[in-house]
């Protein structure tokens, strides 16, 4: 028995060896771990390549409802240790890229590039135990002479997203740009449709750049990877979409209307397939990574943008032309992309130049100095120190900076790297600033608002917390640093100080200072603006409460432009990110529609429609839709009652803090909700409706009642094989329940292809059903048996006196 137990425990001991696997429970610490195992891994070559690159979920998937932005924070930490630069995990080089997926698991995965070009990975996944799982270091290199044996092995240890990991790192590989690398955060994948889209709307951005006035409106269809490009900023966020199922994924239709003179162009444009010139490709495999790295080198870099798309139209539009296609105020929707009509608009006196590069400059050396002047600056030169509040002597400034420093009192805001200023990339300003690693996840905040780059400088806030009061905000004291860094016209740049600067300089040093959630905080980054923010971040948070995801569910929501000014014009990008971040949706995947809506800023309504919230079954085709409605009367009453006439500072001390959603069940509420089947859907999100109007005046169908059967005599299919039936139905069900593990739905790979992503051993589909639950369900399954074959004939063969059959 001895011998026996010692076999056992060292079974065991060699199982997790094996299997790869390591606990960890706080964020922070799981950081530290999986890269500490990465850089002690010699295959994985982290400390001798030539540069590394991360793709991770951190800082927007969950463990156990614990926002995991820690993690990130703990892998900086660690790789700064690499002994050169390019290996190193950092904010501002474009090697962290983030995959935004709130609603699926901790991941990780690294990725050097040796000195030979050779390309490696391994992923770490964390389940909700804190259990680390990873499995073996493989080649991913784009090789046309990689064996069949090394595709599936490769497909097999980095899980059921291989592929899209092997895309993004081969084309990073490439050089990609970071600004279309970060198209990734949404798609999590790359390649030709988001290839083509990010040549589409630069190169009309080129041509017809957004001014005062005036609005990109983008009609396409949902789902083709080819809308992404709009929503890093490219149109300053003066752009809304169009986007519902139906229509011709190839073709982009983008109408700039200026509201001031009621005129404007549309521009329709076909992308181009061009795997028929290169041969041979098959989604998901080997070909298509071979094929996007030729696409991007002969395409993309090599600036034949022709060749990508085609200018099919160019018309002019006049104000009849917008409500038409946009917004019908008679029908109440728009046609979207009607090529009939728009084929019998007068032609635009204007042209449409396909040969500009789009491609933008990097100079990680240039932005890195910048980075480096301005925090030296801020920390050194009396006069900005002093529009930081210090005061002494020149030495008891600095000192007192830098404990403010180490003590988390100071931050910055400054554009993150996938942005470009003058045309050139910003890769390398914030490694510039933590140049010495001083600043974290928490005080390095980054913001896209064009006012800090697209103005003619580059604008980096440094704050200082000065006094915080935890429970009333407006007693909060942040002192503000505003450099502007200009070019000089020599090839230099000047530096200047100063204080003021958009709203966004106030609010997100505050949604620090008060420990607003990280959730929140995130999404306003891809913003900056507090003004049209709020209002978009609660009606969010009311969804989510209100419609957790289930097992083998996921959320599509369908954006509603309305008459609030929240969602004006200028506001509907703004609107999206937040949506997006705090849903996990993407138009690219055909998770976030739009449809046109009325767009006045005159007799706004108190209530009205935010979005269509619809969590959609993948495994049953069914789901449910919810017309969520905003109370603007509500929230003024209610913050009225707490005396507050700040939106931000209730926020930040009431709203942020109501643990029971209170406050949010009274803002906002569910106007209706209704079943989805297949067909229900696709017409709810049809190209040319109403989705509001349908949702509202859906009729129901009615289930029949089933007729009762007429109970049964011995002898037949009765009550005793219906309760056999039941309790093995119950056995199925239990068991299926305990052996499928959730399986998102993943571009490329059969929904129920279950790819091992660790070599962790796997537990009996049973482990979970206690002992006693299965022999008490063979128990009912005999008793109904004896049920059925009758008391009497039970009664004389337990008594010996009469066997069955005789």
């Amino acid at each position: 028995m001895k011998k026996q137990i010692m076999m056992i425990l060292v079974m065991l001991t060699c199982t997790i060896t094996i299997s790869g696997v390591v606990s960890a429970a706080d964020p922070y610490d799981i950081g530290v771990n999986v890269t500490q195992q990465a850089m002690a891994n010699t295959n994985l070559g982290l400390n001798t390549s030539e540069s590394n690159l991360l793709i991770t979920t951190a800082s927007t998937a969950h463990l156990n409802g614990q926002t995991t932005e820690d993690s990130v924070q703990g892998i900086v930490d660690t790789a700064n240790t690499l002994p050169k630069n390019s290996q190193k995990i950092t904010y501002g080089q474009g090697n962290l890229l983030v995959l935004n997926d709130p609603n699926g698991p901790l991941e990780f995965t690294f990725v050097s590039k040796s000195t030979n070009q050779a390309l490696r990975a391994q992923k770490y996944t964390v389940d909700s135990t804190g259990t680390i799982n990873f499995g073996d270091v493989v080649y991913i290199l784009a090789d046309p002479n990689m064996s069949q044996e090394a595709w599936n092995y490769a497909i097999q240890q980095l899980g059921n997203n291989a592929y899209d990991i092997m895309a993004i790192a081969n084309l990073w590989s490439q050089g990609a740009p970071a600004d279309l690398l970060a198209t990734t955060y949404s798609t999590k994948t790359i390649g030709q449709g988001n290839m083509i889209n990010y040549a589409i709307v630069k190169q009309f951005q080129q041509n017809y750049p957004v001014s005062t006035g005036k609005c990109n409106y983008i009609f396409s269809s949902a789902g083709g990877y080819n809308d992404e490009a709009a929503l890093q900023g490219e149109f300053d966020f003066s752009y809304e979409l169009y986007l519902l199922n139906g229509g011709d994924p190839n073709k982009v239709g983008i109408m700039q209307y200026d509201s001031d003179t009621k005129t404007g162009l549309f521009a329709l444009l076909k992308m181009n397939d061009l795997r028929s010139t290169y041969g041979t490709v098959v989604s998901g495999t080997l070909s298509e990574l071979l094929f996007n790295n030729w696409l991007y080198n002969n395409y993309l870099k090599a600036n034949r943008l022709d060749q990508l798309y085609n200018v099919l139209m160019l018309k002019q539009i006049g104000e009849s032309d917008y409500k038409y296609l946009w917004y019908d105020p008679i029908t109440g929707s728009g046609h979207g992309l009607d090529e009939a009509y728009i084929s019998k608009l007068g032609n635009f006196a204007g042209t449409f130049d396909q040969s500009k590069t789009v491609i933008p400059i990097t100079d990680i050396n240039t932005m890195n100095q910048i980075g480096k002047n301005s925090f030296t600056l801020a920390s050194t030169d009396p006069a900005y120190l002093a529009n930081l509040g210090y005061t002494g002597t020149l030495v008891e400034m600095q000192t007192t900076f830098m404990k403010d420093l180490v003590n988390g009192k100071i931050g910055v805001i400054a554009t993150p790297y996938y942005q470009n200023f003058n045309g050139v990339s910003l890769v390398g300003l914030l490694d510039g600033i933590n140049q010495d690693n001083v600043f974290n996840i928490h005080t390095l905040m980054t913001d896209t608002h064009p006012w800090n780059h697209a103005q003619g400088y580059l604008g980096i806030l440094f704050f200082r917390l000065v006094n915080v009061d935890p429970i009333n905000s407006a007693n909060t004291v942040i002192n503000k640093l505003m450099i502007k860094v200009e070019p000089d016209g020599f090839g230099g740049f000047t530096y200047t100080n100063g204080t003021s600067g958009p709203g966004y300089i106030n609010m997100m040093p505050l949604m620090f200072a008060q420990k607003a959630p990280w959730n929140f905080l995130r999404v306003f980054m891809k913003v900056g603006c507090p003004r049209c923010l709020q209002e978009d971040l609660d009606a969010a948070k009311f969804g989510l409460g209100k419609y957790p995801l289930q097992q083998f569910e996921q959320y599509i929501l369908m954006s509603i432009p309305v008459t609030a000014a929240s969602s004006s014009e200028g506001n509907w990008g703004k609107n999206a990110a937040v949506r997006m971040g705090l849903f996990g949706v993407s138009p690219s995947l055909g998770t976030y529609l739009s449809s046109g809506g009325p767009m006045t800023t005159t007799n706004q309504p108190t209530q009205y429609p935010e979005y269509i919230l619809i969590k959609w079954n993948y495994r049953t085709s069914t789901g449910i839709a919810a017309l969520i409605q905003y109370d603007l009367s509500a929230m003024n009453v209610l913050m009225a009652a707490d005396g507050y006439s700040n939106s931000g500072n209730w926020h930040l001390d009431k709203v942020y803090h109501d643990t029971g959603n209170n406050y949010l069940n009274a803002m906002f509420c569910v106007v209706r909700e209704i079943p989805l089947t297949q067909d229900s859907y696709e017409a709810l999100t049809a190209v040319g409706g109403d989705p509001v109007d349908f949702l509202l005046n859906y009729v129901v169908p009615v289930t029949p009642t089933p007729i009762t059967p007429t109970p049964s005599t011995p002898g037949t299919s009765g009550n005793g094989f219906n309760t056999i039936n039941g309790a093995l139905a119950n056995v199925w069900n239990s068991l299926e329940s305990s052996s499928t593990s959730t399986n998102e739905i993943t571009p490329r790979l059969p929904l129920e292809q279950n790819i091992p992503a660790t070599t962790t051993t796997t537990n009996s589909s049973t482990a979970s059903l206690p002992i006693a639950t299965i022999l008490g369900i063979i128990f009912l399954i005999i008793a109904a048996i004896l049920v059925y074959l009758g008391k009497d004939i039970i009664v004389a063969t337990f008594k010996g006196h009469k066997r069955p059959g005789k």
